[in-house]
């Protein structure tokens, strides 16, 4: 038998840039916040952040690729962390309405 095709469900884009279904991006996003809500979690977040947002580039690091290379850290420490809080605010919402 064909598999029948499934109703579209309208997708979003997500902070990563890529494209989830409502439910997928709630799913991920509250994974996350369980992932890096323990002290170790925590604790990990903090090592992330220490060696991406918080550090600078000088021009004696190595030029261009260095500088694109720590961006694309930057940018995946970004994505970890906003979806940590937003997982965060789907609890906190949840709980309010429960």
């Amino acid at each position: 038998m064909a598999r029948q095709p499934q109703p579209s469900r309208p997708l979003r884009r997500g902070v990563d840039g890529y494209e989830y279904t409502e439910e997928q991006e709630d799913r991920l996003n509250r994974t996350f916040a369980s992932v890096f809500s323990s002290n170790a979690g925590q604790e990990v977040l903090g090592y992330l952040r220490s060696i991406t947002v918080n550090t600078a580039i000088t021009p004696s690091d190595g030029g261009t690729n260095v500088l694109w290379h720590r961006e694309g850290m930057r940018t995946l420490y970004g994505i970890i962390d906003n979806r940590v809080q937003q997982g965060h605010q789907a609890n906190v919402k949840d709980t309010n309405n429960g």
